[in-house]
């Protein structure tokens, strides 16, 4: 597949302050948290078109747990974005199926939850994009498990969530899996895996944000949020 060269400008002038670290994160598990209005998701969809447009093989799956709000999220997201940045003729913003198609034939792929035999059928999938909500273990387990193509340059799994959950959230599957024992709001850990009786070490990031973060965001809209609280 052909990359594309493009002439970007400072991550600085593109994403928050907070943001620009994640940029460059090369780890497999890359979690994004936090209130409305920090600017998470934008800082994950410009991350993401410029390694689809970058990299020699991305493809990548939009996942949320009902699949007619993808194209409202990230589809969406990654289309403003992706116009604000100015490379929107490089891509194809398709609604049936509901895909983006870049020039040099990567791609990001929109899957549901209440789909569950599409979770699988992806070819070589490079890694995903949870938004928002937190997936059903389940879910994960399915994704997780088929990405593993050795065509990438590096699988990353991303999440852009609210962290509230129903009950008890230190008995949540995700919370035990990623947040306990650190108590640290933001942090990179390690998690170890058997292989075939051999620990395998898969780094991870936690990065925690509210819109005092934003430095884009309207007074008006900030004034609101605070209203809430």
């Amino acid at each position: 597949m052909k990359r594309y060269s493009v002439k970007w400008p400072n991550w600085g002038r593109l994403v928050n302050q907070s943001f620009i670290p994640l940029m460059y994160c090369r780890d497999r598990i890359l979690i994004l948290y936090g209130g409305r209005g920090s600017s998470k998701s934008v800082a994950i969809a410009k991350k993401l078109i410029r390694r689809c447009l970058e990299e020699s093989f991305f493809r990548f799956i939009l996942y949320r747990k009902v699949h007619n709000t993808i194209k409202d999220s990230q589809w969406q997201t990654l289309k403003d974005c992706a116009e604000e940045m100015g490379v929107a003729d490089l891509f194809k913003f398709k609604t049936s199926p509901l895909e983006i198609v870049c020039a040099n034939g990567n791609k990001f792929i929109a899957r549901g939850g209440d789909q569950p035999k599409k979770l699988k059928s992806i070819k070589d999938p490079t890694g995903v994009w949870y938004e928002e909500e937190i997936p059903p273990e389940d879910d994960f387990t399915t994704i997780t498990m088929s990405i593993r193509t050795t065509k990438a340059e590096y699988l990353q799994e991303v999440f852009t969530i609210n962290p509230e959950v129903e009950g008890d959230y230190t008995q949540h599957w995700f919370w035990k899996r990623f947040f306990e024992g650190h108590d640290d709001a933001t942090f990179r850990s390690t998690m170890h895996v058997n292989v075939s009786g051999r620990l395998v070490e898969r780094a991870y990031t936690c990065h925690h944000s509210t819109f005092l973060d934003n430095r884009f965001l309207p007074d008006s809209f900030a004034a609101e949020l605070l209203a809430l609280e």
